[in-house]
């Protein structure tokens, strides 16, 4: 699904996904708010609608990196991404771009295995610390670095991706209760 989208502008020419499909946990906690398309029009094509929903699950990570960022007062300078879709080129250059941070894969796919891995061999004192831990574990692959032009654009949308939720709350609320009555009622 994602061959060529590398093809498509950053942003999708115009088309921005948000990734609510079954609630949101973080960090707006609405288990009421749906998925959206802003911006969809005729000329988009299936490469469009694929860019745009990786670019909005990426915007809804970059809301909750943006708060933790804050919570813990320290900027992230760089992420390491595991699992399946740490193997697609085009996403990963799409986090560095929203990011605005460099992403680094791992040689191995099973991040949260792994971690386990070096917690227990920390537990089991097989290494003094976490750093001499992390050098024994963790071999890095390869680092994407942000494209500036298209961080700009990113920026741009990030702003009016961060509106979808506040102005589209009390709409899904009431779909959900059209739906809800129209089904006591058959």
């Amino acid at each position: 699904m994602t061959k060529d989208i590398d093809k498509i502008k950053a942003g999708a020419d115009g088309l921005i996904f948000a990734p609510y499909l079954n609630g949101e946990r973080s960090p707006y906690f609405d288990g009421n708010i749906r998925g959206s398309l802003i911006g969809l029009d005729i000329s988009h094509t299936k490469k469009h609608l694929v860019k745009s929903i990786l670019e909005g699950i990426t915007f809804s990570l970059r809301d909750n990196l943006e708060m933790m960022e804050k919570s813990i007062d320290f900027q992230i300078k760089n992420i390491i991404s595991v699992g399946g879709g740490s193997k697609n080129k085009d996403w990963l250059q799409i986090q560095a771009d929203i990011f605005n941070k460099n992403i680094k894969t791992i040689n191995i796919e099973e991040g949260p295995g792994l971690g386990a891995a070096m917690i227990a061999a920390l537990g089991m004192k097989y290494f003094d610390n976490l750093k001499e831990c992390s050098d024994a574990f963790i071999k890095y692959t390869q680092t994407i670095k942000p494209n500036k032009e298209n961080t700009r654009i990113y920026d741009m949308l990030f702003e009016q991706y961060k509106k979808i939720y506040p102005n589209t709350k009390s709409i899904c609320q009431n779909l959900i209760g059209i739906c809800e009555n129209q089904n006591k009622s058959n």
